[in-house]
Formats: structure tokens, C-alpha cells, sequence
């Protein structure tokens, strides 16, 4: 597998500001960054009428993305959306995973510069 080495410096967290720049479509739902790193990606968001998921209003749902194998030209990212107990953060219940594969190292369509902009800030993760 492989994976870059995980030297903690690179580690963010993002205020919520940042989440707008970075991915405008969770932003809307209120989405916030928890942890943005090589290692790990990770967030939250709580539950309004705003979103439909299998959880109820008030809920909060923890996003983690950790990288299966990262390769020069493919990515493949485990992601798990897990429901947080509210009387216990340690407590998740697993809600959905899943498995991404992403095709990178491509070059950026004129229509889409701007946000490639907003992207480059974290690419040297």
C-alpha cells in the first residue's frame, strides 16, 4: 500500500469559513471540517430538514475519508458516515461506507480554474 507518511505538521483544521472555498455543496448543508490531512479526512454535520440521510433532525453525523492507496495517478479512499451518540461522543453507530477511487494528476478544464484555486491552498497534503 501506498501511503504518505503521516508527519502530523500537515494536519488542518479548517474554520468554517474555509469549508465554502473548499466545497461550496456541503458548506450548504452546514458540513464543517474536523481534520484535513494525508492521513485523514474528516467532518460533521448536524441533521436539519436542509438533508435528507438516514438520520433524524438533531442528529450528528461524523464524516471520516482514510486513504486506501495513493498512487502517483489513482486514489482510493475508504469514507464511513457514522451517527454520534449525543450522552457519549465515543459511541458511533456506522450509517453508510463506502469506497472512492479518483483519477488525479489531471489537468483543470478552463470552466473550472477558480476552483482549482481554492484547491491548490491544500494540495501539498
Amino acid at each position: 500500500m501506498n501511503q504518505p507518511p503521516d508527519t502530523g505538521k500537515n494536519s488542518l483544521a479548517l474554520p468554517a469559513s474555509e469549508t465554502e472555498s473548499l466545497d461550496a455543496p456541503l458548506h450548504m448543508i452546514g458540513f464543517k471540517f474536523d481534520e484535513f490531512s494525508a492521513k485523514k479526512v474528516s467532518g460533521r454535520v448536524l441533521i436539519t430538514p436542509q438533508c435528507c440521510l438516514v438520520a433524524q433532525e438533531g442528529d450528528l453525523v461524523v464524516a471520516e475519508a482514510t486513504p486506501v492507496n495513493v498512487g502517483k495517478s489513482i486514489q482510493v479512499w475508504e469514507v464511513r458516515l457514522s451517527k454520534r451518540d449525543p450522552s457519549n461522543s465515543e459511541i458511533q453507530t456506522l450509517i453508510a461506507s463506502s469506497r472512492v477511487t479518483l483519477l488525479c494528476n489531471m489537468s483543470v478544464p478552463e470552466s473550472a480554474r477558480d476552483a482549482a484555486k481554492n484547491l491548490k491552498k491544500y494540495a501539498k497534503l
